[in-house]
């Protein structure tokens, strides 16, 4: 199955479905981005909402308790609105690059189209002419289902298994009963995402259990993006439900509203790069390193951390203990100090942990190299230098056979003199 998966090339369209798919673009492409730049003037100028109509706090209050911070109600009155229209250009300069490097991939039209559409811009402007809640209604329902049609059949364009294709069929119809009855719609969601969310999820474990090694790639770079993208966002809210939900209402509002936004603008800069990185197949074989790289530093950063201000509580409460201050710069020095000497040490134990734990193959495999490394060093026989050659080519890369060819050489003839 995985060789025949693997084996199957990615849809490309011909002739006129591809002159089709072209127009099509062109045409869609040039609705949206004419819609976005008439928005621009409009979104520079809008005061933004800064609190939503359930909130316990006015927006009022809510600039006041900025100002408090720091944060001049000007300047993120002003961030708000240049968040909302430069977002946008990593999408629209995304697709456009995607289509014009593999216009004639059936799955880089689809990325390139839900880019586009990712962040439609016309619920700015009905407020300007009511006619255009149409075709946000309508822009809205198509960049849905592109968007849930991408994740079934991504990477090769394919439904894998084949009964996927009968989920997304259940999405259409609920789509089109969200335009009809979207009250209804509302609330039976909750009931239909988990079989529309989980359709997705076993998909995408399914082909990647059983696709060939680049479409392993691009699923991997596809969620580490969401990873890192949502990463701070979690954290962010762990810290919020541990530490934030038992401040003040207006703590709470800016806290959800200033730091929630930039995180949730981080996630949409950092997702299409990693989708783009994947449809294009450019240095596929870079996220093994990223991922071995992020798992390392991550570690290392939190347990330096903890480390840190675990040295910081006892050696301040020692020298308060003994000398009575509550405050020693002696203590942070001294931290400092222990936490450089602890960084090398402690990134080769991480490193090795991580290796043996995530990356067993490779780490046997480069404790094997290294091996035959220190035996080329010291062995004068060929028999045996050859023998342990084939044996370290069976062990590192397990090929059905292994034979080894050495080419003759001459003897060399001295000249008389």
């Amino acid at each position: 199955m995985a060789a025949h998966m693997n084996a199957q090339p990615a849809p490309r369209l011909h002739g006129f479905w591809l002159t089709l798919a072209r127009v099509a673009w062109v045409a869609l492409a040039a609705f949206y981005i004419g819609a976005y730049l008439v928005t621009v003037p409009i979104r520079l100028t809008e005061t933004p909402q800064f609190v939503s109509p359930q909130s316990e706090i006015t927006a009022t209050q809510f600039l006041t308790g900025l100002a408090q911070l720091g944060i001049s109600p000007e300047g993120y009155t002003r961030f708000q609105q240049l968040s909302s229209v430069f977002i946008v250009l990593p999408y629209l300069g995304l697709g456009v690059f995607i289509f014009w490097r593999k216009s004639k991939d059936w799955m880089a039209i689809l990325t390139s189209l839900l880019f586009i559409s990712f962040l439609g811009p016309f619920d700015t402007l009905a407020r300007l002419n009511a006619n255009w809640t149409v075709v946000g209604d309508a822009s809205a329902l198509l960049t849905s289902i592109v968007s849930f049609l991408w994740f079934f059949i991504f990477p090769d364009g394919r439904f894998v298994p084949r009964w996927t294709r009968w989920i997304f069929f259940l999405l259409l119809a609920t789509q089109v009963w969200r335009v009809f009855q979207p009250d209804l719609y509302q609330r039976s969601f909750a009931y239909l995402a988990p079989i529309i969310f989980g359709g997705i999820l076993i998909a995408q474990v399914y082909r990647y259990r059983h696709a060939g090694a680049v479409q392993r790639q691009q699923i991997k770079w596809v969620v580490y993006g969401i990873v890192m993208g949502t990463a701070p966002l979690l954290l962010f809210f762990l810290i919020y439900f541990a530490v934030l939900i038992s401040q003040p209402p207006l703590t709470r509002e800016i806290a959800v509203n200033f730091f929630g936004d930039l995180l949730w603008s981080f996630f949409l800069i950092i997702f299409p790069i990693s989708l783009t990185l994947a449809i294009l197949r450019s240095r596929l074989l870079d996220i093994d390193v990223i991922i071995r790289r992020t798992l390392q530093y991550s570690v290392l950063s939190g347990l330096l951390a903890l480390t840190y201000f675990g040295l910081v509580i006892v050696l301040q409460s020692t020298f308060t203990a003994i000398t009575g201050q509550r405050q020693n710069e002696f203590v942070t020095v001294l931290s400092t100090l222990a936490l450089a000497a602890l960084f090398a040490p402690l990134r080769r134990r991480v490193q090795d942990v991580i290796d043996r734990r995530f990356y067993r193959k490779k780490y046997d495999a480069a404790k094997t190299l290294a091996a035959f490394a220190a035996t080329c060093r010291d062995e004068t026989d060929l028999d045996k230098l050859t023998a342990s050659l084939i044996s370290v080519v069976q062990e590192t890369m397990q090929p059905e056979s292994v034979s080894l060819w050495l080419k003759k050489t001459e003897p060399l003839k001295h000249r008389e003199h």
